[in-house]
């Protein structure tokens, strides 16, 4: 049987940009600034009490709570349609650095109008293409998302601050979706994280996985989404102006520099959805180990009074 150990300390918030966080960020109840302790599955705090007097137990117990749906399905359609639309970016790079070429010799001669077109067509092409392909990648994500969010009760999270809904709604509202996604990503990563259910089993749990650093991997995903999609944003808005041969071959880089951005996203994203969906797999057998040795446990009997 594994014995999840509780990982990460309290003091990661520190030299941390503060949007990175959750808001309204809880110190530990208890004041402390360490690894949590654990001792048996029956008592993972090693304080000699119980495993059902803490508030997991009610959880792992509860089956309205329980209810845990494999995100495997999601997350393989996710990682299929997300290499698809990292192949179309490729496509996209390459089709944009030949359209800045095409624009830079139409104004001298020798270039014929027909080529122009043909090499407006095709952009048109894979562009309707490359937003097809996005769209149900990110129908496809979001019902990923969507689902490990949902299954976070079920293994042992307690007091989210986010619902499953805001991992959907977060991307969606304006000015809300430059944080809400980072937020509930975080919470999703640490509450599925199977070493740290032993953590999570404390009073104190909750506050203390709230202040964990934002991992790594999440950070650059998140920040490679953000230039990809903004420079995506100006791309698409100064698109509406008056076309010049400077401004299409100017806009045609933009575009080429967001689809560059948009590969370590992809790829980040695969990774994520990777490690996040095994988590959650591994962290439910370590909560059923842990309900079936509590429901097995020999009850504590009171001694007969003479």
């Amino acid at each position: 049987m594994v014995r999840p150990t509780a990982d990460g300390r309290a003091n990661g918030s520190a030299g941390e940009p503060r949007w990175l966080r959750p808001p309204a960020a809880v110190e530990p109840a208890d004041g402390t600034d360490g690894p949590v302790g654990h001792g048996s599955p029956a008592d993972p705090l090693g304080d000699g009490n119980s495993f059902q007097s803490h508030e997991v137990s009610s959880q792992v117990k509860n089956p309205a709570v329980t209810t845990f749906v494999p995100p495997d399905g999601p997350a393989r359609w996710t990682k299929v349609l997300l290499i698809a639309t990292l192949l179309m970016s490729v496509i996209a790079i390459v089709s944009g650095l030949l359209r800045i070429e095409l624009l830079s010799r139409a104004a001298t001669p020798g270039t014929s109008q027909a080529e122009v077109a043909a090499n407006n067509s095709s952009q048109l092409t894979i562009e309707t293409l490359q937003d097809m392909v996005t769209l149900g990648t990110v129908v496809a994500f979001l019902i990923w998302f969507h689902r490990v969010h949902r299954n976070l009760p079920s293994l042992g999270g307690r007091e989210l601050r986010f619902t499953p809904w805001s991992a959907v709604i977060g991307f969606i509202l304006p000015l809300f979706n430059f944080v809400i996604p980072l937020w509930v990503m975080r919470e999703v990563w640490y509450a599925s994280d199977p070493s740290g259910f032993a953590r999570d089993a404390t009073p104190s749990g909750p506050s203390i996985r709230n202040q964990l650093r934002t991992p790594p991997l999440i950070a650059w995903w998140w920040a490679f989404f953000l230039m990809a999609n903004l420079l995506g944003n100006i791309t698409n808005l100064a698109s509406y102006q008056h076309q010049t041969p400077g401004l299409s071959r100017g806009l045609t880089g933009l575009r080429a520099l967001s689809d560059v951005l948009k590969v370590p996203t992809f790829v980040l994203t695969i990774r994520l959805i990777g490690r996040i969906t095994e988590w959650q797999t591994q962290r439910r057998y370590t909560v059923n180990e842990f309900a079936g040795e509590v429901a097995t446990a020999p009850a504590h009997i009171a001694p007969s009074r003479p």
